[in-house]
């Protein structure tokens, strides 16, 4: 690509960012704010980093100062100069936070775990600069309105509230909400599901080839009590856009064709299984007690007997381990490190 045709890209690209900011009212929520910054990929150590950088010096951006950030206009300006590949937005001094969640798209598709995400938080969600359309690959960002108690990364699963600041791409998830929705509950949950790795060293059992199991006791984070079993099954079926109810309920569209040659949003009653074990583990914080309690309620569970399944012993204890107990353990497992894509 030439110089004349680099900078025409740009000023291409940084007048999409205005038109979906100021014409198309996306993100309106964050413009108000001068927490904007720009990047441009750099090699650092042999690995391609962004570092954020002030859109009126040109210098490194600080997250803790806010003098060394700019309004939406100096950075979407320093876009157009071409120096510049993207803009993106500083959390600290700000009510947002930001999720990332990395290599959670095959074939156009998200995983399972980085859906169940999107569902539970219900919010803007975007792809993010990794983006591979042609590929159908890359990653995802999601804004709420809320702070974690920290920052934490665990897997493909990154949660950031302060400190930090995520890339903006307006290159919108189809099927989520075009608004930075408050999600301080959601967000509280998802922080405590990452913010522990309970897993217990994984082998298989002399018995069966089954998943060892190990509970782990039942506790939670600060602030966030356990809610009886009645008031979680009562809270996720009033959730107005998400697909728990369906799979609670064992939906047998999720994995019949609707129509020859169209292709069910799910593979099978075992995937779907899965999937709900996920979004019950969301829910509770990775209390696997009470999702074991919780999935043997659904109605799901009433068609799906594989669950109660006795596949092994565990060598430690010498009880017996279902299905249902290995498959929890498993979902804890591939989403706090989901297979890299290679």
């Amino acid at each position: 690509m030439s110089r004349e045709q680099h900078h025409e890209h740009a000023a291409r690209y940084a007048e999409a960012l205005r038109e979906h900011f100021e014409t198309k009212g996306m993100l309106a929520e964050l413009q108000g704010y001068p927490n904007f910054v720009v990047w441009r990929y750099v090699s650092v150590d042999g690995l391609r980093k962004k570092p954020p950088v002030d859109p009126n010096t040109h210098q490194a951006a600080n997250p803790t100062d806010s003098k060394t950030w700019g309004t939406f206009e100096t950075a979407v300006t320093a876009v157009a100069s071409g120096r510049y590949q993207g803009i993106g937005f500083m959390l600290s001094h700000s009510p947002f936070s930001g999720i990332d969640l990395d290599h959670c798209i095959e074939g156009g598709t998200l995983e399972p775990w980085a859906q169940e995400i999107t569902d539970s938080l219900d919010t803007y969600t975007e792809h993010s600069p990794s983006w591979n359309k042609a590929a159908g690959t890359g990653g995802v960002h999601l804004l709420v309105e809320g702070k974690p108690p920290g920052s934490k990364k665990a897997g493909s699963i990154e949660v950031y509230g302060e400190k930090h600041y995520l890339t903006i791409t307006t290159n919108h998830l189809k099927g989520t909400p075009t608004t930075i929705n408050s999600r301080q509950t959601e967000l509280d949950a998802l922080y405590a599901s990452i913010a522990r790795d309970h897993s217990p060293p994984l082998g298989n059992t002399g018995g069966g080839g089954a998943t060892l199991w190990t509970p782990r006791p039942v506790t939670q984070e600060p602030g966030i009590p356990e809610k009886a079993d009645e008031q979680v099954i009562q809270d996720s079926l009033k959730e107005e856009h998400s697909n728990f109810v369906r799979y609670w309920n064992g939906d047998t569209s999720l994995w019949t064709p609707p129509a020859p040659g169209v292709k069910p949003e799910r593979k099978s009653p075992s995937e779907v299984f899965f999937v709900l074990l996920l979004m019950l583990l969301t829910r509770t914080g990775d209390n696997t007690e009470q999702v074991k309690r919780l999935y043997r309620q659904s109605p799901f569970a009433a068609i799906y007997p594989k669950a109660e399944a006795i596949i092994g012993h565990d060598k430690e204890t010498g009880e017996p381990v279902t299905y249902l107990e290995s498959s929890i353990r498993r979902a804890i497992e591939k989403r706090n490190h989901p297979p890299m894509r290679r």
